[in-house]
C-alpha cells in the first residue's frame, strides 16, 4: 500500500496536487512502512537502513512548501517515536544534486529555486537537530565513504553490545 501511494505521489502530474495533499499521502505512505516493516524489524532487534524518513516530508512539504508547523504535526504523529537512531544529511550544489537523478520524478522536476529550498531546509534542520552533514559535491563514492565513517562507530558499539 505504502509504496503504491508513494508512486501515485511521484508519477502523477497534476496542476491540483497541494501541500496538504503531499502531506497526507506521504504520511499515508510512510506509515505502513513504519508499522508492519520497521517496527517489527527494530522489535527484533534488527537494524533498517533508509534513504527516506520523516525528514524528507519536514524539508519538502515544510520548508519547500512553506507549511512547517503543520508538516511536523502530521508528520510527528505518522512516525508515533519511530525515529532513527542515526541520521545523516547529505548536502550538495543543486546543481549536483539534480544532475544524478535517474529520471525526474513529479518533486524531482520542480524549479531550481524549489530545490534551493529544499537544499536550505536539511542545512536548517541538520544543524538544528545537530546531525552529521556529508559533502555531497564529490563523487559518489566519497559520499558513500563519509557516510560509512559517520556510521562504523554506531555499528561497532552495537556489536560490541551483542557480545
Amino acid at each position: 500500500l505504502g509504496e503504491a501511494v508513494r508512486e501515485l505521489l511521484l508519477e502523477f502530474r497534476d496542476d491540483d496536487w497541494d501541500t496538504m495533499i503531499e502531506v497526507l499521502l506521504f504520511n499515508a505512505a510512510r506509515r505502513p512502512l513504519i508499522a508492519k516493516h520497521i517496527g517489527r524489524l527494530t522489535t527484533a532487534g534488527m537494524w533498517v537502513g533508509s534513504d527516506r524518513t520523516f525528514l524528507s516530508s519536514i524539508v519538502y512539504q515544510g520548508h519547500a512548501r512553506g507549511e512547517l508547523a503543520m508538516t511536523s504535526l502530521i508528520t510527528n504523529a505518522t512516525v508515533q517515536g519511530y525515529k532513527p537512531d542515526l541520521l545523516m544529511v547529505v548536502l550538495a550544489d543543486v546543481k549536483t544534486a539534480l544532475s544524478r537523478q535517474i529520471k525526474p520524478d513529479r518533486i524531482g522536476s520542480e524549479d531550481f529555486e524549489f530545490h534551493k529550498l529544499v537544499m536550505n531546509g536539511f542545512r536548517q534542520e541538520a544543524l538544528e537537530r545537530r546531525l552529521p552533514i556529508i559533502d555531497g559535491d564529490v563523487p559518489l563514492e566519497q559520499v558513500y565513504e563519509q557516510a560509512w565513517l559517520i556510521a562504523k562507530p554506531h555499528v561497532e558499539h552495537y556489536l560490541e553490545k551483542k557480545r
